[in-house]
């Protein structure tokens, strides 16, 4: 009789490999696109050059902009779903490669070798085809402590009992644990301690950046600026203010850019990872969980709270805000929305704005998340292993 568990991999497998192709298709015809759009409209603005006519040209080029920039969105689209069923199936090829005693992907805990433990070389515990390295399926560091954690120390009955009744929960849902894991295949990649970086730079005092009028300046100048352009049709004299205060604004983006460096120092360019981790909790933070040390963890991470945001959404926005602060990185696309923008002042309040809300709360979300991974982790080996059993631990006080 086929193993259900084997017939569920190869149909994952299978269905991500036929999405892959088909979004390989649908990148090939983007690329296309653009070159097309590039083409014809280089072509279409230098006819319109010749009519001599500044709005039309304007226009014409901010449209064909405009298709170019929605296409490369889109094709960026494409590229992230392929990466996410690429990264299904790595997780599931891994589960497969464990059951044919293979070495797979995760960590095998070499760094928790311990020779004066009093038990984990005598059972093999970490290592190069250690127990560790069968069980382990933890992608970010905070997740590999847990889990060797957990193998090395002894725990009151009452955790041992709240982790049994989490992980029982998860076996009886083995796709969602595999989505899980391929949504925190990146921190595998990134390979750094991200919640580190994270909380060091969240910690880090606020800078003095600005003031109430600055902030009120940033808010109104790119609508005077827009208004000015409007205007400009009817009046052309007012063009000149629009140029004052773009040079204003330039101006201030230079006097400020030292303190705005300052701010973006820490974190790097890893508002993409942010959103990830962001997309990743929203799995854990979704789910409608029964068992009480998922249930009450998440209460006190933040998550589960229907009178605030999802947690996961506020992770994701950090992320945001971080790449379009990313946009300064490149001279000309800074002086333009700088100068209109005033891109960066904007994203560094909201940025200071989201440290002053949610900079306390991290630490125990990501706390979460590598939680749920080492529970998975022993979850799958009951998974793979449908005949083992839990042990029961006996109440001897």
């Amino acid at each position: 009789m086929d193993n259900p568990i084997l017939t569920l991999y190869q149909e994952k497998i299978n269905t991500a490999k036929s999405e892959i192709h088909r979004l390989e298709r649908l990148i090939n015809r983007s690329s296309i696109a653009r070159l097309g759009v590039i083409l014809l409209g280089g072509a279409v603005i230098f006819k319109v050059v010749q009519t001599e006519k500044v709005w039309l040209t304007l226009l014409a080029f901010c449209l064909v902009l405009l298709a170019f920039m929605w296409l490369v969105a889109k094709q960026s689209k494409f590229d992230k779903l392929k990466e996410d069923y690429e990264d299904d199936v790595m997780v599931v090829q891994n589960e497969l490669d464990h059951m044919n005693d293979g070495d797979g992907i995760y960590d095998n805990g070499n760094r928790f070798i311990n020779d004066k433990h009093p038990y984990s070389s005598d059972l093999d515990l970490f290592g190069q085809r250690s127990l560790y390295h069968k069980i382990n399926r933890t992608a970010t560091p905070v997740g590999n402590d847990i889990l060797a954690r957990w193998l090395s120390n002894s725990a009151v009955r009452e955790d041992v009992l709240l982790r049994q009744e989490a992980v029982k929960e998860l076996v009886e849902d083995p796709s969602w644990c595999l989505d899980t894991l391929a949504r925190l295949v990146f921190a595998l990649k990134e390979k750094r301690d991200f919640k580190s970086v994270l909380i060091n730079y969240l910690s880090k005092p606020y800078y003095d950046f600005g003031n109430k009028a600055l902030q009120l300046y940033t808010k109104l100048s790119p609508l005077l600026i827009v208004a000015c352009f409007s205007l400009s049709f009817f009046f052309s004299p007012v063009l000149k203010i629009a140029g004052f205060l773009i040079a204003i604004n330039v101006f201030l983006t230079l006097c400020y850019a030292r303190k705005v460096t300052m701010i973006a120092e820490g974190i790097g360019k890893t508002g993409d990872l942010l959103k990830r981790f962001g997309r990743a909790f929203g799995v854990v933070e979704n789910r409608q969980w029964r068992n009480k040390l998922m249930h009450d963890m998440l209460l006190v991470g933040g998550g589960n709270k229907h009178d605030q945001p999802a947690v996961s959404k506020t992770i994701k926005d950090l992320g945001i805000l971080i790449n379009k602060l990313d946009y300064r990185l490149n001279m000309l696309v800074s002086l333009f929305l700088n100068g209109i923008f005033l891109w960066d002042f904007r994203q560094v309040f909201a940025i200071i704005k989201w440290r002053k809300s949610h900079q306390y709360e991290m630490a125990q979300i990501l706390g979460v998340l590598s939680t749920t991974e080492a529970l998975i982790s022993i979850a799958l080996l009951k998974i793979n292993n449908s005949t083992l059993g839990s042990p029961s631990i006996l109440n001897v006080g």
